[in-house]
């Protein structure tokens, strides 16, 4: 576990920085490189933990025959997914510069 928590650690702060580095070299003030950040890793943890709570939801309820599709934990995926892309993206631009 602490093993775990410290590459989130070392990958939360890298990503921050890229992610700051790249919004002040495009104009924006120090609130907006401030923020930005934060709103891309807050909704990359938001998505997680969606997934995770979905997850213990589905196996502990089990699923009902004839009930509509759960479309939420798709929704949290792409969400995920396009966080991750946008992180990734900042790093390899930040990666360009140097």
């Amino acid at each position: 576990m602490t093993a775990t928590l410290s590459v989130l650690l070392v990958a939360a702060i890298v990503s921050y920085h890229h992610m700051h580095e790249l919004v002040r070299k495009y104009g924006e003030g120090d609130w907006a490189a401030a923020l930005i950040p934060l709103s891309v890793d807050g909704t990359i943890i938001a998505a997680s933990m969606s997934l995770l709570l979905a997850a213990g939801t589905a196996g502990a309820a089990g699923r009902c025959r004839g009930s509509l599709p759960n479309y939420e934990p798709l929704l949290e995926w792409a969400r995920l997914q396009s966080c991750c892309a946008q992180a990734g993206s900042a790093s390899a631009a930040k990666s360009e510069d140097s």
